[in-house]
């Protein structure tokens, strides 16, 4: 497990959610001190324009990035990492509490049919985001069409996988465990769904087909430590 005395950890994103979420929910759940750097959409904007978004800075020209800096090294060498998916597995990894099972230990159908779910959950934000650029992405029939075409779609298909992966592994959290990045990526996921939808987040009968992933965002709240984040999320 990392250390926070050793590692100095930073991550760079929009002042918006979607793609670092998950990232911000394991961070916070693990308890790991880190600095987060928030750069307005028009200064990115600009440092796009002006050369500035350069992939020794910046991997593949995006956010989030990962900055690990290991204060016990004498070059004390900066580790930068970028897309979401990669950021999760290797904090995952690295903030593991001792004695846990790690996701590389665990047998390969299980770890596919895992980082299966976590891309979905990821693809699903990251596609319902990008739709927002659209001035009435929230009014009908585009706000029906999220819904029905594809938030249910998301919602179906992770149950199913749940479901399977059920038979494998032990999925959803426990109050005295650790999040892992399938939960960080399905819980985000959830509360992106219940901030669109208010509705869903009041209705039983919403989640009544979804049983798996409903647990998932429930056990999500136990964390102490990530309930806060989750908290703050669904309510802004």
């Amino acid at each position: 497990m990392i250390s926070t005395s050793t590692y100095n950890i930073h991550i760079t994103y929009f002042p918006v959610r979607a793609r670092c979420e998950p990232v911000l929910l394991i961070l916070a759940d693990s308890g790991a001190k880190f600095e987060y750097e928030e750069i307005p959409l028009g200064k990115w904007t600009e440092m796009k324009k002006t050369g500035r978004v350069m992939p020794a800075m910046f991997p593949y020209g995006a956010v989030p990035i990962l900055r690990v800096i290991d204060k016990s090294s004498e070059q004390r060498s900066e580790f930068l990492l970028g897309e979401t998916s990669a950021i999760l597995s290797y904090l995952e990894e690295i903030l593991t509490p001792p004695g846990s099972t790690l996701n590389k230990d665990l047998p390969l159908q299980t770890r596919v049919r895992t980082q299966m779910i976590k891309e979905a959950s990821l693809f699903f934000t990251n596609r319902v985001w990008q739709l927002s650029v659209e001035k009435d992405w929230l009014a009908p029939p585009s706000r029906d069409n999220i819904w029905k075409a594809i938030t249910i779609r998301y919602l179906r298909n992770t149950e199913a996988a749940l479901r399977e992966l059920q038979k494998e592994t032990k999925v959803v959290p426990v109050e005295t465990g650790h999040l892992t990045a399938l939960h960080a990526t399905v819980a985000a996921a959830i509360t992106f769904i219940t901030q669109l939808f208010p509705s869903a987040k009041r209705g039983a009968n919403t989640w009544r087909g979804f049983p798996a992933v409903r647990a998932i965002m429930d056990g999500s709240y136990y964390s102490p430590k990530g309930c806060c984040l989750l908290e703050r999320t669904c309510n802004r």
